[in-house]
């Protein structure tokens, strides 16, 4: 049996973090072990399907019509005196420690030193490559969180799971778009001057979330859309009738997913001095 199906990115985004929760070191950690996760509009779902009520900070950084761009929460946190340019004290990281949801802020090195082999920090990403590598745009001459998370994975040998929709696929290699996008060699950006940043270990997207909790074999065959639908993916699903069965059921499960409202930043009130919007307004 063969169903085709459409998912916009915020459905997508809804059901990667659903099949998330499949993968055997995430339930591992969930009793025993760190879930550190990186606030984003795809990491929220997590934690809302989760039961999980998300904590401070949500959105950080955001690409919106006008450019690469921050969030009105993160221009608010630096009025608050947040030193944003000192990525190790980042103090906005969700945590779960032992399937107990951490309420208090700490300190991503804090964090970050107390994980090892087997701990998982997960992070939305903003590029997927053919061969499913992932990248991450950063903003700072360091790469930012991301820098400090991929330098210590590498130390102290825990995981990082990138989470990342098919509307993100990029039609050159990683490799090409990572040499492009070098921070140092930016001129002029709609916005801030962003890099971009390639992660190594396991990508989740949402044909390959499907098959895990369905086990439909499942192909994307074209993207994009109107109405509503930019940026959707448009896949077709193959199993025995059991199984594409199933796996509308959990289509249906995710279709309509929202995000909570958005708030658009001012380019008046930001404090990003390096930003060739920051005088547009």
């Amino acid at each position: 049996m063969k169903a085709e199906i459409v998912l916009t990115p915020t459905e997508s985004k809804k059901l990667i973090c659903l099949g998330v929760q499949q993968l055997p070191s995430f339930k591992k950690n969930l009793s025993n072990g760190i879930i550190a996760i990186h606030p984003s509009s795809t990491t929220y779902f997590l934690t809302e399907t989760m039961g999980f009520s998300p904590t401070g900070t949500w959105l950080l950084g955001a690409i919106r019509e006008k450019g690469l761009c921050v969030s009105w929460e993160r221009q608010q946190a630096a009025k608050l005196g947040h030193q944003f340019g000192q990525p190790a004290n980042f103090p906005f990281t969700w945590v779960l420690e032992d399937g107990k949801w951490i309420t208090e802020q700490r300190k991503l090195i804090d964090i970050l030193d107390r994980m090892g082999p087997g701990d998982i920090y997960i992070k939305g990403c903003n590029a997927l490559d053919i061969n499913r590598n992932a990248g991450v745009l950063f903003a700072n001459r360091a790469a930012g969180t991301i820098g400090v998370v991929n330098r210590l994975s590498r130390k102290r040998g825990f995981q990082i799971l990138s989470l990342v929709g098919l509307e993100k696929l990029i039609p050159v290699p990683l490799t090409v778009a990572v040499r492009a996008a070098a921070f140092s060699s930016i001129d002029l950006s709609l916005g801030q001057k962003v890099g971009l940043l390639p992660l190594r270990g396991e990508v989740m997207t949402e044909d390959r979330a499907l098959s895990l909790l369905t086990g439909a074999k499942v192909t994307p065959i074209a993207a994009g859309g109107l109405l509503g639908a930019q940026g959707a993916t448009t896949m077709v699903l193959e199993g025995d009738k059991p199984v594409v069965e199933d796996a509308l059921s959990v289509v249906q499960g995710v279709k309509g997913a929202k995000l909570p409202p958005i708030r658009e930043p001012e380019c008046k009130d930001c404090s990003i001095l390096k930003c060739d919007l920051r005088f547009s307004e």
